[in-house]
């Protein structure tokens, strides 16, 4: 599973200077670290799933 989100990230990444050169400087910036906040946003989600995950089975157990 993380080697696949490590790949669509990889495939989201690339275009996006390619996209931003062309229109301006200003818009590679805003759109490298709009990617970066989305990036941490769904790896914080993912640890959540994974740590409420985790509990459940051990409360399951006992």
């Amino acid at each position: 599973k993380i080697y696949r989100v490590k790949e669509i990230t990889l495939l989201n990444l690339s275009p996006e200077p390619v996209l931003g050169t062309t229109s301006g400087q200003t818009d590679p910036d805003f759109s490298a670290n709009r990617q970066v906040a989305i990036i941490l946003i769904a790896t914080g989600a993912g640890l959540l799933l994974a740590v409420t995950f985790i509990i459940v089975r051990s409360w399951r157990k006992k």
